[in-house]
C-alpha cells in the first residue's frame, strides 16, 4: 500500500515538473450512501489521494471531490469497484495549473473530505454557490431530477432504478403482542430462511416509556415474490398462542410500510450492526436507535413510519 502511494506521489511530481498539473472537481451521484464500510472507504480513499470536498450520505448520495485530476480519476475507479445500485459522474470542472503555481491555491472546497448528513443537501448547494460553482451543482441536480424524478432534498428518492436482481423488497409490520415470544420469533425465522429472506424484529416503547406495552415491528426483506409468500403464510398460520395457550392465527398485525429498500449487501451489514437488536431475543431499543435503523434501511419514509406508534 505504501509503495502504491509513493508511485502516485511521484506521478504527481512528474506532472508538476512538466507543467501539466490539472485541478479537477467532480460530482458523483449515487442512488444512496448508507453502509458504514462504503463511507469509511470513501473517507480513506480521499485521504490517500489528497482529495477534498464533500460526501453527502443518505438518498441520494452525492460526492464532490477536488484535487489533482489523475488522483480524482483513481478515486472514482476504486469506488466504482464497489457494489452500487447506481453510481455515475454527473458533473466535472477542469482547471489547468502552471508549473509555477500551487494546486492548493486553486482549491474551492475543504482540503479534507467532509461527510454531510442526509438533510444537508441545501448546505451542499450553498457551499457550491459561495465559491462560484453553483452551475456544477445545478447541472448535476437537473440531470438527477430528470432521470430520477426526485426533489433536491432527496426525501422522495426512487428505489426502483436498480436492476431486478439487485432490488430488495421489504415490509414493516406492526404486531400488537407475542404471547409465545420465543415460538413466534422462531416461526418467523424459519419462514424467512425457507424463502431466502431476511428478518428483523425490533421492540421499542412509545416515548421510551417502559411502563407502557412495547411496540413490536417485524420487517421481512428479500425478493418481492418471496416476501409476499412469507406474508401470506404468516396470515394463515398459527404463529402464536391465546390466553389459554392454544395455538392461534395472528389477528392483530398491520403492514406499516412496504416497498423496495437498499441492496442486499448493505442490508446485511445494517442488520448485523443493528444496535442491540437481536432476532430471537427479548431485546428492546430506545426510540432513536429504532428510527436510525429504519432510516438506514429505507430512508426518511421508513424512519417516519414508526412515529405514529412510538
Amino acid at each position: 500500500e505504501g509503495k502504491e502511494n509513493e508511485i502516485d506521489h511521484n506521478h504527481l511530481r512528474e506532472r508538476k515538473q512538466s507543467g501539466k498539473v490539472v485541478l479537477a472537481r467532480k460530482l458523483i451521484y449515487s442512488h444512496h450512501i448508507i453502509a458504514k464500510t462504503k463511507r469509511k472507504a470513501i473517507a480513506d480513499l480521499s485521504r490517500d489521494y489528497q482529495l477534498g470536498g464533500y460526501a453527502k450520505i443518505g438518498w441520494p448520495g452525492i460526492i464532490i471531490i477536488e484535487g489533482e485530476e489523475s488522483s480524482c480519476d483513481r478515486f472514482i475507479d476504486e469506488i466504482r469497484s464497489m457494489r452500487w445500485q447506481h453510481l455515475v459522474v454527473r458533473g466535472e470542472e477542469i482547471v489547468p495549473i502552471d508549473d509555477d503555481q500551487s494546486l492548493d491555491g486553486f482549491r474551492s472546497f475543504p482540503l479534507k473530505l467532509e461527510e454531510l448528513a442526509e438533510d444537508q443537501m441545501s448546505f451542499l448547494a450553498e457551499s457550491c454557490r459561495k465559491v462560484g460553482l453553483e452551475a456544477l451543482f445545478k447541472t448535476s441536480m437537473k440531470m438527477y431530477g430528470r432521470e430520477e424524478g426526485q426533489e433536491s432534498d432527496g426525501k422522495n428518492r426512487n428505489k426502483g432504478d436498480a436492476s431486478p436482481e439487485e432490488q430488495v423488497y421489504g415490509t414493516m409490520t406492526h404486531v400488537d403482542h407475542m404471547n409465545d415470544s420465543k415460538g413466534y420469533q422462531k416461526w418467523i425465522q424459519k419462514a424467512c430462511k425457507s424463502t431466502d429472506c431476511f428478518e428483523l424484529i425490533i421492540r421499542c416503547y412509545k416515548n421510551d416509556n417502559t411502563s407502557s406495552p412495547p411496540n413490536i415491528f417485524v420487517s421481512i426483506f428479500g425478493p418481492k415474490s418471496s416476501v409476499k409468500q412469507v406474508m401470506k403464510r404468516w396470515r394463515t398460520s398459527r404463529v402464536d398462542v391465546d390466553s389459554k395457550g392454544t395455538p392461534c392465527l395472528e389477528r392483530m398485525m398491520a403492514v406499516v410500510l412496504e416497498g423496495n429498500v437498499i441492496e442486499a449487501n448493505d442490508l446485511q451489514e445494517i442488520l448485523e450492526d443493528a444496535k442491540g437488536c437481536k432476532v430471537g431475543y427479548n431485546g428492546y431499543l430506545n426510540l432513536k436507535d429504532a428510527q436510525d435503523i429504519f432510516f438506514s434501511i429505507g430512508g426518511s419514509d421508513w424512519r417516519e413510519a414508526i412515529i405514529g406508534y412510538c
